[in-house]
């Protein structure tokens, strides 16, 4: 095998540097790799939701309680007048009835003269009669004596006129006492009936006052209902709009829980197929090295990662130098030896 001497200078190392001393050339035999990639660790996971709101009741005695502030002080009111009206109508029928007695009163009052009246003149007649008898019958006695039969013809033809004018009388005045006593019936009956009708008018003013109350009462009583069912809705409306507004939340935070779930599974198979790569260079690696490092009886040693720490054999083992004449010629110099030796004059691709 021959030998052949390798210039001294005008040669360069790649990735090892040369010092002379003593007419020694040492080479550091060093070689530089890039340095594995770091597997990916997964990060943390982060909580990307959407934050839930809060439910605030709204205030509904701050929008509806003027109005129900409004519809107490028309009950108030309306409790206070109900006297009042009551009172007015009594007074109202006081005032009727005072004015009927009054033209009871007069009535009757004038019923009563006439009764006077008539029976004065009733009186009055019989008297006459009376004085017109004794006159006749004293003119008879004068005129043809008392024992004689004209004049005893003549007192009775006088006494029974006496008789007939104060039947006449008597008749007239049962007749004027009758009539009288219908007048008076009358008067009475119109007012029994207008006493009736105020009465009447009186208890249909406070039945109509009453049933106004009722009414108006039970017209509060609704409108406060009413208020209540609006203030009823508006809490219902109130969580509905939040009942939506969760719902609305928890399907984004679904959907982005989903989202981030699958870019997870793909950052995951991504790791997987390049650390399924990254063992595949590694066992390359080991079959390269096993291939290689017998001839030298190097014995392979595992790096920190779990990988062969191929980098250091080599920077053990070899140097390489670029030689322009001899094209890639691979060097092998023993150490402390003055000359490098080629050991092969051919080009060795790693």
């Amino acid at each position: 095998m021959s030998t052949s001497q390798a210039p001294t200078n005008g040669g360069r190392v790649l990735g090892a540097n040369t010092s002379g001393g003593g007419g020694n050339t040492t080479v550091n035999r060093s070689v530089t790799y890039a340095p594995a990639p770091t597997p990916m660790q997964p990060q943390s996971q982060q909580d990307y939701s959407l934050p839930m709101p809060s439910y605030s009741e709204p205030d509904v005695n701050a929008i509806y309680g003027p109005t129900m502030s409004y519809l107490d002080q028309v009950e108030s009111q309306l409790r206070a007048d109900l006297p009042k009206y009551e009172a007015e109508a009594e007074g109202q029928y006081t005032t009727n009835k005072s004015q009927l007695d009054t033209a009871k009163n007069r009535s009757v009052s004038d019923i009563e003269g006439q009764m006077q009246s008539g029976t004065r003149k009733y009186d009055d007649a019989g008297s006459a009669a009376r004085r017109l008898y004794q006159e006749q019958q004293m003119g008879m006695q004068q005129r043809f004596g008392g024992s004689s039969s004209a004049g005893e013809a003549g007192q009775a033809i006088v006494g029974q006129e006496l008789q007939r004018q104060l039947g006449q009388n008597q008749r007239s005045y049962v007749d004027f006492q009758s009539q009288i006593a219908r007048q008076q019936q009358a008067v009475n009956d119109q007012y029994n009936t207008d006493l009736l009708s105020l009465e009447q008018q009186k208890q249909a003013s406070l039945n109509s006052i009453r049933r106004d109350f009722q009414s108006k009462l039970m017209e509060i009583a609704s409108n406060r209902a009413n208020v209540e069912s609006a203030k009823a809705q508006m809490r219902m409306q109130a969580l509905q709009d939040y009942r939506n507004q969760v719902y609305s939340i928890n399907l984004q935070n679904a959907q982005l829980a989903q989202s981030i779930a699958l870019q997870r599974d793909q950052a995951q198979q991504t790791l997987a197929q390049n650390a399924n790569r990254l063992g595949g260079y590694t066992g390359a690696a080991k079959t390269a090295y096993s291939n290689f490092a017998p001839s030298h009886g190097t014995a392979i040693k595992m790096s920190a990662s779990g990988t062969p720490d191929i980098q250091g054999a080599l920077n053990q083992y070899m140097g390489r130098i670029y030689n322009p004449g001899k094209n890639d010629e691979l060097i092998m110099g023993g150490l402390g030896t003055s000359k490098p030796t080629i050991l092969a004059g051919r080009s060795m691709a790693y």
